[in-house]
């Protein structure tokens, strides 16, 4: 959650209302009297029923302090830039947590993606690999199967990251985290506000009220990803058990694999309790490499609907990385988006990402499969790198708005002290290859300009 661009938005909607109450209240205009205090304190330690009971003083005074607390506590939620929803989107729901969760199964070959029709693809890791023991008709039945889970561990998926996973409101009903506050609430912080209280010491109690009404979250979301924990195991328990019906013993490796990635993926659902514990600002979210560049996958995925890459990671040990989601998110965005309109795939393409540290150098390699390389591919390319060599893509980005391969070339800083890029085909014109680097200094500097 970014506090200092609340801090803006409060200063600008709500600062003014609140000297205003204030003002109320040095003039006894609005008097709060024991009686009202005493019953404030009283219903907060009766209980729940005392408290749904315990009405707002219906006058000018207290519904002006009660609209201005409302509308802050929800913005420390609800911003789309500042608050702890922009902060779900980021971490939670523009990939990461997809990735998170299928990164496991992915990697045991269980599930497929969808085609431009919605169907789920054929699973032909399996199929080749059990091919020589099954006959074709188990082998049907077993790539259904797997079509299946693709299908159900999707929308568990969905459904934790559109429905359950977000802070509750009009048009997202199922949310988990509610923040709305109570009578009590307000009544409370009626209560608690005298005249003289200064706009900086309300902001920071509205700031402590809504963490409070998070918190009283915390239970709520616990059960609910525990239940997801339950029924991702029994996907998969039936999963196998499906398959032990088909072909017995002689599908050992996939139940294997099943029961492999059941126990990574429950494990990995666990997890996300803890990311919803955000940092006090999205410049110092700490996110992994991998996070950070699905991230930007995520994005480009939502710019562009039917964009549905086949993405695979080889990473050597990296540290994780705080204050750069924008840095990567323009770099990978620009290589994403490159893919799309050259590879002459626009729906699934075959990306590999490679990364490594080397020295005072982040290194990365990103190849992709084309499907066509024709002459005027080879031309826009050439153009590409004689724009890069002569400089002239300084110029060109500043005028145009920059897009492809140049603009990467101003954003990692070439030329200018920073890191290195070089691109062309390779593999008989069967594969495009970016490799580039990022000198971590300008990582660091770069991150420290977001604080």
């Amino acid at each position: 959650m970014d506090r200092s661009g609340l801090r803006r938005w409060a200063d600008n909607s709500v600062a003014e209302d609140f000297d205003r109450y204030i003002d109320l209240l040095e003039q006894g205009v609005f008097r709060q009297d024991d009686s009202f205090r005493d019953s404030v304190y009283s219903a907060i330690e009766t209980g729940l029923e005392a408290q749904q009971s315990l009405n707002i003083p219906d006058n000018e005074a207290a519904s002006l302090f009660a609209g201005l607390t409302t509308a802050l506590i929800r913005e420390f939620g609800l911003h789309p830039e500042h608050g702890l929803d922009a902060y779900l989107s980021l971490r939670i729901r523009h990939g990461t947590l997809s990735g998170h969760l299928r990164g496991p199964v992915e990697q045991e070959h269980l599930v497929t993606r969808r085609d431009l029709s919605g169907r789920y693809l054929e699973n032909m890791h399996w199929k080749e690999r059990l091919g020589a023991d099954l006959s074709f008709d188990q082998l049907e039945l077993i790539g259904d199967c797997l079509q299946a889970l693709s299908r159900s561990f999707d929308e568990i998926i969905t459904r934790m990251t559109q429905d359950l996973l977000q802070v509750r409101r009009e048009e997202k009903k199922n949310g988990l985290i509610l923040i709305d506050p109570s009578n009590i609430t307000i009544a409370f912080m009626i209560a608690e506000t005298r005249p003289g209280l200064s706009f900086d010491d309300f902001f920071t109690r509205c700031e402590d009220m809504f963490w409070a009404l998070v918190d009283s979250s915390s239970s709520q979301i616990t059960s609910a990803i525990s239940d997801v924990v339950g029924e991702v195991t029994n996907l998969f328990d039936r999963t196998e058990e499906r398959i032990r019906e088909i072909a017995g013993d002689e599908a050992g490796p996939l139940k294997d694999a099943v029961l492999r990635a059941r126990g990574s993926v429950t494990s990995a659902i666990e997890e996300i309790k803890g990311w919803l514990a955000p940092p006090t600002t999205p410049a110092s979210l700490i996110l992994s490499v991998e996070e950070l560049i699905r991230v930007s996958l995520a994005v480009i995925c939502g710019f562009y609907r039917n964009f549905e890459p086949k993405v695979e990671f080889d990473l050597g040990p990296l540290p994780s990385l705080s204050g750069v989601v924008r840095l990567f998110s323009d770099i990978f965005f620009i290589l994403f988006e490159n893919v799309l309109k050259y590879s002459g795939n626009p729906v699934n393409p075959s990306i590999c990402v490679r990364a490594w540290e080397d020295g005072d150098y982040l290194r990365f390699e990103i190849e992709n499969s084309v499907e066509i390389a024709d002459d005027a591919a080879v031309e826009r390319i050439d153009s590409a790198k004689e724009r890069i060599e002569n400089g002239s893509f300084r110029r060109a980005v500043r005028g145009e708005g920059g897009t492809g391969l140049p603009k990467l070339a101003k954003v990692i800083g070439l030329g200018s002290g920073g890191g290195d890029l070089a691109f062309g085909l390779i593999d008989g014109n069967s594969k495009f290859s970016v490799a580039f680097s990022l000198r971590k200094i300008d990582v660091a500097n770069f991150a420290e300009e977001q604080q």
